[in-house]
């Protein structure tokens, strides 16, 4: 992947109706899954626990925006051990594949920015 200098990303203009569109379409997904509950991953497992961590909307704290597990100390050495066998790989990746996929992230991000934009 050829590497270009950085620019930053160039600001929407919402004047456009398909730009105007497509934000409404992000604030309406982004709106329909308020509150989803969301899983605790470790080493590829997903978890859920007693124990959950309520994200408010601080401009209507009554608004719960979504609930996450919460980790306890049963949950330490797992993720550690997951962590310490992800490094073992990760610490044999190249630079230039490891770049590669901070460039698809960044690519996804560009895709997606609308909802990112929206949450």
């Amino acid at each position: 992947m050829p590497v270009t200098p950085f620019v930053n990303e160039p600001f929407v203009d919402f004047t456009q109706p398909e730009n105007k569109r497509r934000m409404q379409a992000a604030l309406d997904d982004i709106r329909s899954r308020l509150g989803r509950e969301y899983d605790i991953v470790i080493g590829g497992k997903r978890l859920k626990t007693a124990g959950k961590i309520f994200s408010m909307n601080p401009a209507h704290p009554a608004q719960v925006i979504g609930v996450h597990q919460r980790a306890g100390a049963e949950h330490v050495e797992e993720a550690m051990q997951a962590a310490q066998a992800a490094f073992t790989t990760w610490s044999r990746t190249s630079a230039e594949e490891r770049a590669g996929l901070l460039f698809r992230a960044a690519a996804l991000i560009r895709e997606r920015s609308f909802e990112f934009c929206a949450g």
